[in-house]
């Protein structure tokens, strides 16, 4: 015992007062063996005791301290992985202050699923109560993934309106089918005839199947498609550049009122060798699809006023077919019969991203009729 003794000298010589510190692996402690609900104190330095002292806190002593730090003097919202909404005004319990912790926010951040959220909110009513708004912002969370296309239109149309959402009923009635939407799909059917274009259809949710059904609206009987869900990305909402002259947040009386049926107006700032969207359909009594094409030149008026010529090509299409090169008059809101049949309405030129979109669908070999 001598010997290990001399060992925790330091090398002045004299006795260290924590010889412990020199194993920390635990081999040798001069700790005495007590039981554990005995109170034991020890000479340490003013930083061990300032760290004991914390740690004999009571929990609610710690909670009363967090309750002082976060829960008196803050107004803040939630943002993801951020703040939640702490806006007290009046001493609450310090239980209720440590439930608006922004950690609880990155719990529910965890979950993926309505049920998941149903049962934590079950947990403690407090939850439900103190964090309202981080459990409606998680809400729309879920929905915005799970339904991209849903959640943008509905979004849209309820800020044009300034209506207040329900996210988690909204949630409901889409899982149930009972939410309908007009969207737009693309490759419809995926069929030849319908390659680079992007039509109109009234799309609900459908649960037993994991798809969305898609009824198109047309001048003829159609039938519905389903589309799987792992497809999500072929439906899309109003383009956002056409959304404030088409106005799709309109309910009309009758469907030949919706926006699919209004004609754009101007030609905006299109460019030789611009990706575009052409309103075209072959029945007068439908409404206009976008049919996506190249510019290959732009003739205007002397005046930089009126309609628009625009030479359109559409590279999926061989160079010998009719449906490769399309002249256009475009600009004034006025429908025009096309050269290749049909008619024609406005034009629009795309974003980075919508032609990042268009290019998921090219078909790998040249369509030909």
């Amino acid at each position: 015992m001598g010997s290990r003794l001399t060992g925790m000298m330091a090398e002045d010589g004299a006795e260290r007062d924590e010889p412990w510190l020199d194993h920390p692996d635990g081999k040798w402690s001069p700790r005495p063996s007590v039981p554990l609900d005995c109170a034991v104190d020890y000479e340490v330095s003013c930083g061990q005791q300032e760290e004991k002292r914390k740690r004999s806190k009571s929990g609610e002593d710690m909670l009363e301290d967090i309750h002082l730090l976060v829960g008196t003097k803050f107004q803040r919202s939630y943002t993801p992985g951020g703040s939640c909404v702490l806006a007290p005004t009046e001493r609450e319990q310090p239980s209720r202050v440590v439930l608006m912790l922004p950690v609880l926010g990155d719990i529910i951040g965890f979950l993926h699923e309505p049920e998941d959220m149903i049962n934590m909110c079950r947990v403690s009513q407090s939850i439900s109560e103190t964090n309202e708004s981080i459990i409606a912002h998680h809400w729309e969370n879920m929905y915005q993934q799970r339904w991209p296309a849903f959640y943008t239109a509905h979004s849209y149309t309820t800020q044009c309106s300034a209506r207040e959402v329900n996210w988690q009923a909204i949630y409901s009635h889409t899982l149930k089918g009972k939410y309908e939407q007009i969207l737009e799909v693309f490759d419809r059917e995926k069929k030849l005839g319908f390659a680079m274009s992007c039509m109109v259809a009234k799309v609900k949710y459908e649960a037993g199947t994991n798809s969305y059904v898609a009824h198109y609206i047309s001048a003829s009987h159609v039938l519905p498609e389903r589309i799987p869900y792992c497809e999500g990305h072929r439906i899309r909402f109003c383009p956002v550049s056409a959304r404030q002259q088409l106005k799709p947040e309109t309910v009309p009386p009758q469907a030949s009122d919706i926006y699919p049926y209004r004609i754009l107006l101007g030609v905006e700032d299109l460019k030789v060798g611009q990706g575009v969207e052409l309103q075209w359909k072959m029945q007068m009594g439908s409404p206009f699809g976008w049919w996506y094409g190249t510019v290959e030149s732009i003739e205007r008026s002397a005046d930089n006023q009126g309609p628009v010529e625009v030479t359109m090509i559409f590279t999926h299409f061989p160079a010998t077919s009719r449906w490769h090169r399309l002249h256009v008059t475009v600009g004034d809101g006025i429908m025009r019969r096309c050269a290749i049949g049909g008619h024609h309405g406005g034009i629009r030129g795309v974003s980075a991203e919508e032609e990042k979109q268009w290019r998921q669908f090219f078909p790998k070999h040249p369509v030909v009729f």
